[in-house]
C-alpha cells in the first residue's frame, strides 16, 4: 500500500483523517510541514499543472509513512539522527538554491554576451542607463521570482 503526495494533501481536508492524526498526537496544523518532509526526496513535477509545476506523482510506502508520522510528532524530542537529517536537508536545499542561482547567472552572462543586455554608452546618464537596464531585466526578474517561488514550494517555505 502506498500514499502519494496528492493523497496526503487531501488528508488535510478529511475530518476523519484529521481526527486519527490528532489521536496519534500529530497536530493537524503540522500536516503541511510534514508533507514537505515526507515527500522531499520524491519531487516530481506535474506537467499539466498551471501553477508553475507543483510537486506531485511519487508515492511513499504506507508503513514508512506511518512510521515517519509517528516519529515526527511534536511531543517527541530530537535525536542526534534527527539533527543529522536536518543538516542533510539544509545542505540539499542550499545545493538546489546554488544550482538555481548558477542558472540565473549563466542566463545573465549569455544575455550580456549575446547583446541582449545593454552596456552604457559614453555620456549616458546613470538614470537613463538604469531605466534601460530595468526594461531589459524585467523578464529576467520575473524568471528569478518564479524560480524563488518554486524553490520555496520545494523547501516548504511558501508564505
Amino acid at each position: 500500500l502506498k500514499i502519494s503526495r496528492k493523497e496526503f494533501d487531501q488528508l488535510g481536508t478529511n475530518k476523519e483523517a484529521l481526527e486519527v492524526f490528532e489521536a496519534l498526537g500529530v497536530e493537524p496544523r503540522h500536516l503541511i510541514a510534514l508533507s514537505d518532509s515526507l515527500f522531499d526526496d520524491m519531487v516530481d513535477v506535474d506537467p499539466s499543472s498551471t501553477d508553475g509545476g507543483k510537486p506531485v506523482g511519487k508515492e511513499l510506502d504506507f508503513n514508512k509513512f506511518l512510521e515517519t508520522v509517528i516519529h515526527m510528532r511534536p511531543r517527541n524530542t530530537a535525536s542526534v539522527l534527527d539533527i543529522s537529517d536536518l543538516r542533510k536537508a539544509i545542505r540539499k536545499g542550499n545545493h538546489k538554491l546554488e544550482q538555481a542561482l548558477e542558472e540565473v547567472q549563466q542566463l545573465i552572462v549569455d544575455d550580456i554576451q549575446g547583446g541582449c543586455l545593454p552596456v552604457a554608452s559614453p555620456g549616458m546618464s546613470a538614470a537613463a542607463f538604469e531605466q534601460m537596464l530595468e526594461a531589459k531585466l524585467a523578464p529576467l526578474k520575473a524568471e528569478v521570482d518564479k524560480t524563488k517561488q518554486r524553490l520555496d514550494e520545494i523547501s516548504g517555505t511558501t508564505k
